[in-house]
């Protein structure tokens, strides 16, 4: 759409009584763009500022919601959804997070620490779709209370 505006104190970006090309951004605001992309937007504004002068037909917005059996029909381009099962397993308590290490950290011992705790750590990512983030904090959850985790696949080990 294209708007007038009417206010520009407080911005060193609008200029008052310019054409701008504005798209919604969400309840009482536009993203403000003087290209027509939204991406190139100069900052969100209140609604109040401008006057819509073409209004264009968003189409997203014109069109129904699809269907069930669109939405399945297009599921089924890609194929049926795989779901892995992963095998419950006890963390051992030597799997260490190199944190934890006391081995310098130049040495083949820290290195292969290191290996070993990335493994398990993104195994529980897999498996539990999550953060490496999250997964460390699992990880260290059910190594330290010693009950199973649905692991992913521990590669390299």
């Amino acid at each position: 759409m294209k708007a007038l505006c009417l206010d520009s104190s407080g911005t060193t970006t609008l200029d008052q009584g310019r054409d701008y090309y504005v798209f919604p951004g969400g309840p009482g605001a536009y993203y403000v763009s003087k290209v027509e992309r939204q991406t190139a937007h100069m900052g969100c504004y209140q609604a109040d500022r401008f006057e819509v002068v073409e209004d264009q037909v968003d189409i997203t917005k014109s069109k129904a919601p699809p269907t069930i059996e669109e939405d399945y029909e297009q599921l089924s381009l890609f194929g049926e959804p795989e779901f892995k099962s992963f095998k419950k397993e006890i963390i051992p308590k030597n799997v260490l997070c190199p944190l934890e290490c006391d081995k310098s950290p130049r040495s083949k011992a820290f290195k292969e620490v290191q290996r070993v705790w990335k493994a398990y750590v993104n195994a529980v990512e897999k498996s539990h779709n999550c953060s490496f983030f999250e997964a460390r904090k699992l990880v260290f959850k059910h190594r330290d209370n010693q009950e199973p985790i649905e692991l992913g696949e521990l590669e390299g080990i």
